[in-house]
């Protein structure tokens, strides 16, 4: 009966370290311990998955006449498809205090999801941003804020990054998103 009760700690002692995790580290281990005979053997599998780097990206977008579709392409090391197209499925806008608003000339804060799919057909995945909007003394806005991937499809499924956000207006308008990918 004690032989029982040790191999039952060392096995609860076993699952609860490996829930625990060790700390901020890129890989996670965990480690289950089995009993296959509860008075002679007792066996240790350890399965260690280490997370992909992050890798620099690019993507710049360029706008259609809708304001709300255009075109994609990426550059930098990131692991995803070259070019493709975009549509904007979700906006806000607000003004100063906060407050939803529809007039596009008094909002200081941008909320958006944009859909991007790949061309290539290997999937898509959809980045969530707030952008500010400062307006200067020129009667020119300047934009802007950050983004998130927040969703994938295909072989992006697994795909994560975020990174910043910048604007052009010449010769036509287009984004600049920078950051980082890894999946």
């Amino acid at each position: 009966m004690r032989t029982k009760f040790g191999l039952i700690l060392i096995v609860a002692f076993s699952l609860v370290v490996a829930a625990c995790g060790g700390g901020d580290s890129d890989t996670t281990t965990t480690t289950a311990a089995v009993a296959a005979d509860t008075t002679t053997t007792t066996a240790a599998a350890t399965t260690t998955t280490t997370a992909a780097p992050a890798r620099d990206v690019m993507i710049n977008t360029a706008i259609g006449e809708s304001g709300s579709a255009g075109t994609f392409t990426t550059s930098g090391g990131a692991d995803v498809c070259p070019d493709g197209e975009f549509s904007t499925f979700d906006f806000q806008l607000f003004d100063s205090e906060g407050v939803g608003i529809q007039d596009f000339e008094l909002a200081s804060l941008w909320t958006y999801q944009d859909r991007y799919t790949c061309a290539d057909g290997s999937g898509s995945f959809v980045i969530s941003g707030e952008i500010l909007m400062d307006p200067n003394d020129d009667d020119e806005t300047s934009f802007e804020g950050t983004w998130i991937i927040t969703e994938g499809t295909g072989d992006y499924t697994d795909l994560q990054g975020s990174g910043s956000y910048e604007n052009s207006t010449e010769p036509i308008f287009t984004e600049v998103y920078t950051g980082e990918l890894n999946r």
